[in-house]
């Protein structure tokens, strides 16, 4: 559910320092807030979820009957669309630009909301729930692209995150909603929400990146003065938006032998497969933790805890609680590192996931809870949620951006958002499954043992990769002595220049080998006739 990047307006570390005094925050987070949208969709998404299956069952208007299979498929089956959205969003985006597509999947996203409220069977509720998990995993790539091609280089970072805020909004707002309203009524809410948002994105300038992919150079000085402001100079950043698209492009030609060489083979080499496998292996694990199985299912779990505490109102407590862990986890990564806060993370999971295994296994034995006891539910799941949010939620996905070698990261990025749809789809769909056959404690138990597992992945299988270069981290994984000219994303174009040129001038003195032999053969020749 998040999000895939191509080569954008340059790498972090090796752009030229723009150098202009001042530039418009608020136009660019503005821009980037609607940009990202596709994250409140799918809060609202994973956040219909739960309160939606109580109100259908216990607010009397029930057009057709829901059974634990189709409560699980509800709330399960927008991965099932997400895998196919993540597929074609590429393509698309490269021929129709990023602003349209904002603007065209907005419309059938609003529609599978209103055909999500007129259900009166379980073909239209899970036709309507595969279209809202395609179009929102459809926008998610195209969001962290343009994020990325239209924010300041001091901006970057900050306007990227604001997916993950917004999902976190999304599911807040799902949880509120679906306190107050039925099922079908939250539905046209949604629907009327998102037509309100839906101009928003005709308002968006195209990004400059893009269009000057496409030579339109006017165009895309006009969408950078924009963005940055009446006050601010942008010629110098065009420029160097330039040069990087000219580096790509010569890096481009420069691989283009090893490019036409690439395919699927070449994930199965070892350079290739140990990094490949372990972010499909910690993707596994991050889903088998189980923190969207909690977000789909929160209020059935808080009601059959049978705690005094409410469950739309814990509910609503969760989504809040994850909002604040998002706006703690930017900081927390810079203090103590992506490997530290994955292990750390894991650890809070397995806290959380035990405190509520306990509590359901107390109720379940017949031992009965009381007093504090009867808050335990809300407190572990506060734990376990800040504990996903604030490492393994984006943890693998970090990883695959810097392990994977750029000659195989487009399919093999594809391959993993794809895995991880597949995960999340499985892990929600056999949550009542579980829950019928090693009751909820059991459930819980396994969410438990999951996280320890995860735990020690990270930390005797997952690389530290604090202040290294994607060079270095590749070339760890490479069977082979690391390769003297081998060009990685962050090198510069000073550096391609210096590869090109050195491969032009061994070519030129191999020709001028082979034209002294000539000459010496042919003179020989002569002397001989």
């Amino acid at each position: 559910m998040t999000a895939q990047m191509s080569v954008t307006a340059g790498k972090d570390s090796k752009d030229r320092v723009i150098s202009s005094p001042t530039h418009s925050k608020l136009r660019q987070f503005s821009v980037g807030v609607v940009a990202s949208f596709n994250g409140l969709i799918w809060g609202l998404v994973i956040g219909y979820s739960s309160p939606a299956v109580d109100s259908f069952i216990t607010d009397g208007f029930m057009p057709f009957y829901l059974s634990d299979s189709l409560k699980s498929l509800i709330g399960s089956i927008p991965n099932a669309g997400a895998v196919v959205g993540n597929a074609i969003s590429g393509p698309v985006t490269a021929r129709l630009g990023r602003r349209r597509i904002f603007q065209l999947a907005m419309l059938p996203q609003i529609l599978a909301w209103v055909l999500l409220g007129f259900s009166r069977n379980p073909a239209m509720a899970l036709t309507a729930r595969v279209i809202q998990g395609a179009l929102a995993d459809f926008w998610g790539p195209v969001a962290q692209l343009y994020a990325a091609e239209i924010a300041h280089p001091d901006l970057r970072d900050s306007i990227g995150a604001l997916t993950m805020f917004e999902l976190a909004t999304g599911m807040f707002l799902g949880y509120a909603i679906g306190g107050c309203l039925r099922w079908d009524h939250m539905a046209f809410l949604v629907a009327g929400f998102l037509t309100l948002l839906w101009p928003l994105t005709f308002l968006l300038p195209e990004s400059p990146v893009y269009l000057l992919s496409k030579d339109r150079v006017d165009e895309a000085r006009v969408a950078l003065q924009w963005l940055r402001g009446p006050g601010y100079n942008s010629d110098e950043e065009l420029e160097t938006l330039r040069l990087n698209q000219s580096a790509n492009h010569k890096a481009d030609q420069f691989s283009s032998d090893d490019k036409k060489k690439t395919s699927f083979k070449d994930l199965f080499t070892p350079a290739t497969m140990k990094p490949l496998m372990l972010v499909l292996l910690l993707l596994t694990l991050r889903q088998w933790t189980g923190p969207y199985a909690v977000y789909t299912f929160v209020v059935e779990i808080f009601q059959l805890s049978g705690s005094s505490a409410n469950p739309h109102a814990s509910s609503m407590i969760v989504g809040a609680m994850t909002l604040v862990f998002q706006f703690l986890a930017v900081g927390a990564v810079r203090r103590f590192g992506k490997k530290r806060l994955g292990v750390m993370s894991a650890a809070f999971l397995f806290a959380g996931h035990f405190g509520v295994g306990f509590y359901f296994y107390l109720v379940e034995s017949g031992a009965g809870v009381s007093g504090g006891l009867n808050y335990l539910p809300l407190i572990s799941m506060c734990v376990t949620l800040m504990g996903f949010n604030l490492g393994l939620c984006s943890f693998p996905f970090v990883l695959m951006g810097e392990l994977l070698p750029e000659k195989i990261r487009d399919t093999a990025a594809g391959l993993c958002f794809s895995w991880n749809c597949i995960m999340a789809f499985i892990v929600v769909e056999t949550f009542y499954p579980m829950t019928r056959g090693i009751r909820i404690s059991g459930t819980f138990g396994v969410y438990c043992v999951v996280s320890l597992i995860t735990a020690l992945v990270i930390i005797f299988c997952a690389p530290n990769t604090q202040g290294k270069s994607l060079a270095e981290l590749q070339n760890s994984f490479d069977a082979g002595p690391p390769k003297k000219n081998a060009v990685y994303p962050e090198d510069s174009f000073k550096n391609i220049v210096i590869v090109v040129t050195n491969n032009a001038v061994n070519k030129s003195k191999e020709a001028a080998k082979s034209a002294e032999k000539e000459s010496n053969d042919h003179n020989l020749v002569n002397v001989a006739g």
